[in-house]
């Protein structure tokens, strides 16, 4: 078993940070706090609640942005998706907008993520996930590229 031992609390509005070698757990502990893997003993928490599966209000950008992207959709839709179910017209244009914002991506709106460089690429998906307006937000290697 890779993880063992570990108990944290993190509070609204605190930032982790998680450092360490190739291979010692930090991305076994990302999916489980995303609900990606269950651990096989003890427990994680939301909001003071067990869960199984990704939890309402909690977004996880994957270390593989590459193949999280739609290369049939533009920036722009690859931004939308996941909120253009809940959110339509001038309201979507504006998350949208405000996301490409965040990450400077403004200017490659149009594109698709193949045109993209790797850091573009991986800004692309931190776009899509800050979009969603997150409670918390989980990102693995996010600033590699």
């Amino acid at each position: 078993m890779i993880l063992q031992g570990i108990d944290l609390n993190i509070g609204r509005g605190e930032f982790l940070c998680m450092v360490g070698g190739s291979g010692t757990g930090k991305t076994t502990l990302l999916r489980a706090l995303g609900g990606f893997c269950a651990p096989t003993g003890g427990a994680v928490l939301y909001e003071g609640a067990a869960f199984s599966g990704p939890p309402a209000g909690v977004v996880t950008v994957f270390q593989d942005y590459g193949n999280a992207l739609l290369p049939w959709r533009t920036v722009r839709g690859n931004v939308a998706l996941g909120i253009e179910e809940q959110v339509s017209g001038a309201a979507l244009d504006d998350r949208i907008d405000a996301a490409l914002a965040m990450v400077g991506l403004q200017q490659a709106a149009r594109e698709y993520p193949a045109k993209l460089s790797g850091g573009m690429q991986q800004r692309l998906q931190i776009a899509r996930a800050l979009a969603l307006q997150p409670k918390v937000l989980l990102m693995d290697e996010p600033f590699g590229a």
